[in-house]
């Protein structure tokens, strides 16, 4: 039996999802084209029809009750159907049509395997759009479990359990230094080795406290006590000043390969005996359902990126 439920209950749900994820009235009308005195006045219809109290005021801040953490998860579960009855429907007379939007590592974006992907999808099914979100990993990953975007591909150590993932190939650290650098080391590094090598610290994003990195390992700092004079929140831009001899910096060979205006300037020593690999692949909520643009897409970067190997004169490209 399908009980009746008021018509603007998902207008009403819609508008309490956008307060959940920003944080703010005022935010969630200007998403919605809305006055936030009716983004108000959705949020209490919606707690009057539930009964339930769903977010609450600490100074400044919105803070979701008990109640309004379970709404948000079934919030995201019924709009992860809506979108794909939409897509289902869009697509009956066979042409693929609709919008996709993924997120992603931005070594993974800026590599062939995923570009020619792409490329080939696009001319294929000139009425699907695609929507890239690069970002950093862990930001990326707590927005997809919001539901922002249909899903992801990156790499990870542990991928959450709000979340399917699955694995395409796995990519080792690597200790990297400029060419010209007067560090003892040797192909694999002791840790004394390490230890007198100036590390150029990663500036983290935002957590919050109860995060958790699933991306970057978290005790690689401990192998190296002593610091660069440099703090820096890209690694892109890290390894621009590894190759001017600021310091040093760790990365997975995949995201080395991605910067190769950098390869020549630096020298890579392996980490795999202090660090674990890399799992890059696909990353999706468990309450996804992906229209058929989205199966397509993913059904293709399974064939070209499952099980694929890091070309095989890759550490002579970086000797």
């Amino acid at each position: 039996m399908i009980s009746e439920i008021s018509g603007d209950f998902l207008q009403w749900l819609r508008g309490f999802y956008q307060v959940a994820i920003t944080g703010s009235v005022t935010r969630a009308a200007a998403i919605m084209h809305r006055t936030p005195s009716s983004i108000t006045y959705q949020i209490q219809s919606l707690e009057q029809a539930l009964g339930n109290s769903l977010i609450t005021r600490s100074g400044n801040r919105l803070i979701l009750t008990s109640a309004g953490r379970e709404l948000l998860k079934w919030a995201i579960r019924t709009f992860d159907v809506v979108s794909a009855l939409q897509g289902e429907l869009a697509c009956t007379d066979g042409v693929l049509r609709g919008v996709l939007s993924v997120a992603g590592m931005r070594p993974v974006f800026q590599m062939f395997p995923f570009l020619n992907t792409l490329r080939d999808f696009l001319q294929t099914y000139p009425k699907v759009r695609v929507e890239l979100f690069p970002g950093d990993p862990d930001k990326l990953i707590r927005d997809l479990e919001m539901g922002m975007y249909d899903f992801a591909v990156l790499g990870v150590l542990s991928p959450p359990s709000t979340c399917v993932f699955q694995s395409f190939f796995t990519s080792p650290h690597m200790l990297i230094v400029a060419r010209e650098h007067d560090f003892v080391l040797d192909d694999e590094p002791t840790r004394e080795q390490l230890a007198e090598v100036p590390y150029i610290e990663f500036v983290r994003p935002h957590l919050d406290k109860d995060d958790a990195p699933r991306v970057f390992f978290p005790d690689v700092e401990m192998l190296f006590p002593k610091r660069a004079n440099l703090r820096c929140s890209n690694r892109q831009t890290i390894m621009e000043y590894v190759a001017a001899g600021c310091g040093a910096a760790v990365v997975d060979v995949w995201s080395l390969l991605s910067t190769p205006q950098a390869i020549s300037r630096v020298q890579a020593y392996s980490l795999e005996h202090y660090l674990p690999q890399l799992q890059y692949g696909l990353l999706m909520r468990k309450t996804t359902e992906l229209t058929p643009p989205g199966k397509e897409f993913v059904r293709r970067l399974e064939h070209n990126m499952k099980n694929l190997e890091l070309c095989s004169d890759s550490k002579n490209m970086i000797k």
